[in-house]
């Protein structure tokens, strides 16, 4: 090895252990990797295997920090919560907080700075509740204001007061609801809609025009029928309850448009939880470390092209249980039968990114079972890469990912440890780790003052980044030779490869190449469109599917 070499490498296990401890170096260790990646690509098996002890422990200290610093403490509160400093400046908001502004179109830093509260200082409660927002332009949010739990001021150590959000508004779903679970008369309802969205009892007195002694009584009821002590936990338990029924989908919801459900199927290897939307055609839809209900306009088309959708959550996820070490194969080993016959017979397989590749040999194993289905698409999926040097000209990003995935499985999953860490860190380190997935794919990155897709990014990496070590796995996946796969799946189906003509990290050229000279296989391109394009251009992937069928 090279002087040069030498030093790079030094350079390179500085930067591993300083990312062990510090996520926030995340951006040193990859620029440290690449340079003396650059330096020993020759033989860069032999190099990564002789500095492999030593990125194992590094990794073993960013796993041991991974449980013991909980960076994902605020994440793991499943109401929207905001953290706030002595000042009362935000320090923080969990995903579901930045969900729920974006949901409404809001600046949430902007909206927290004014709070009114909307108890009174004699309540003598441990908790101070205060409205926020509200008037004709925006939504009224009501916030709990809480002292700080230990697991989350561990990671947060400026922090001193935690907010917990949910909006004020009054439905007849929601009306129906508490008058159900709690027997409540139409009087009790109004009053407890009018400590809902934040006012006094005596201004309910005026309100409803009753005496303030009949609104107090009412209050009393209250009370006693929901299990709550006081006032300010009536309206702490009124607000939580809300927040769930917005999150949990209706009746409606999992039997309409472009609303989805959850069931769990139970098996040889634990619980599989699949994700099902839609009614009409069967088409079964694989993605890897990705959300498989996808987003709500990808749903919608689907639907609209009359797809009856099942999406299964892969092991290692939600509550997919993982028996294995490799949830891909796992699934198809254990869960591809069920998965059949929830699906129903014939379905258009369909897979996402890597996904695609499972996909195509869930083909395999139907067609070498006898059994037909529909198609197969493959959506941003990218052709077989049969040797490792068609990454030699791409991004850096790109080659150390898959190279990495071959032949430094212990870096990339340092790698992916600590933007794990810095994702779940705050706001600041969530959108540093956002931009740099896109960083090296220019159609990608321009998109992202769009706030759609911004949070759709978010979103998949909240999801992908509870399993990292099956990030690595499917990397690997995403890199390797399939070509075998797919010619068994396109002997048995036809074939759909819908692709972004932007795509950087499998350029579209490479199937074209594959369309031009194998049958039963056809690429859809999709102009100007990256690595997401099922987000970009959903109706046209979508009526590209229905076709197929």
């Amino acid at each position: 090895m090279t002087s040069n070499a030498k030093d790079r490498m030094l350079n390179f296990v500085s930067s591993a252990y300083g990312v062990a401890i510090r996520p926030d170096r995340f951006d040193d260790y990859l620029e440290a990797w690449d340079e003396w990646f650059d330096a020993i690509i020759d033989d860069a098996e032999a190099a990564l295997t002789e500095v492999s002890p030593v990125i194992a422990d590094a990794l073993e200290h960013s796993d041991h920090l991974q449980t013991t610093m909980p960076g994902t403490a605020l994440e793991r509160i499943l109401v929207p919560v905001v953290l706030l400093d002595a000042a009362g400046t935000v320090l923080a908001l969990n995903s579901a907080a930045t969900n729920l502004f974006s949901k409404e179109g809001l600046d949430g830093h902007r909206i927290l700075s004014a709070r009114t509260p909307i108890l009174d200082a004699q309540s003598n409660s441990r908790h101070d509740v205060f409205r926020i927002g509200g008037g004709s332009q925006q939504r009224s949010f009501l916030a709990i204001e809480t002292s700080v739990k230990a697991a989350v001021a561990a990671a947060y150590p400026a922090a001193q007061k935690a907010l917990y959000l949910s909006l004020m508004d009054w439905s007849p779903t929601f009306a129906g609801e508490l008058a159900d679970r709690f027997n409540l008369t139409e009087a009790e309802l109004r009053v407890a809609r009018g400590l809902f969205e934040g006012r006094t009892a005596q201004e309910i007195s005026g309100d409803v025009d009753r005496s303030l002694p009949t609104i107090r009584s009412h209050i009393k009821s209250l009370l006693q029928k929901t299990g709550t002590k006081r006032q300010v936990e009536l309206v702490q338990f009124l607000s939580l309850l809300r927040q769930v029924l917005d999150v949990v989908p209706t009746a409606e919801d999992t039997q309409g448009g472009a609303g989805f459900e959850q069931i769990e199927l139970n098996g040889p290897t634990g619980t599989l939880q699949v994700v099902r939307y839609g009614r009409g055609r069967p088409l079964l839809y694989f993605t890897t470390s990705s959300c498989p209900e996808e987003t709500e306009g990808f749903r919608a088309a689907l639907v609209t092209q009359g797809f009856a959708v099942t999406a299964p959550v892969r092991p290692g996820f939600r509550k997919s249980s993982l028996a294995g070490d490799d949830a891909s194969d796992e699934m198809l080993d254990a869960w591809l039968d069920m998965l059949l016959a929830v699906s129903g017979p014939n379905p258009l397989v369909v897979g996402h990114r890597e996904g695609g590749i499972i996909a195509a040999r869930a083909v395999e194993r139907l067609a070498a079972r006898g059994e037909t289905v529909a198609g197969l698409a493959l959506l941003s999926t990218g052709a077989p890469v049969t040797a490792l040097t068609q990454f030699d000209n791409t991004p850096a990003s790109i080659r150390r990912s898959f190279v990495g995935a071959h032949v430094a499985t212990p870096a990339l999953r340092l790698g992916y440890q600590a933007a794990r860490r810095l994702f779940h860190a705050g706001a600041v380190g969530q959108d540093h780790i956002i931009r740099f997935f896109h960083k090296d794919s220019p159609a990608d990155r321009a998109r992202l003052s769009d706030l759609a897709f911004y949070e759709t990014t978010r979103d998949l990496l909240t999801f992908c980044f509870e399993n990292t070590d099956q990030i690595v796995r499917d990397v690997a996946l995403w890199g390797s030779d399939w070509s075998t796969t797919l010619k068994a799946a396109r002997d048995a189906a036809p074939v759909l490869f819908v692709h972004g003509t932007a795509h950087v990290f499998h350029p579209i050229k490479d199937i074209s190449a594959l369309a031009d000279t194998q049958g039963n296989l056809r690429l859809l391109a999709l102009p100007d469109a990256g690595q997401m394009a099922i987000y970009e251009q959903p109706q046209a992937v979508a009526e590209a599917l229905g076709a197929m069928t």
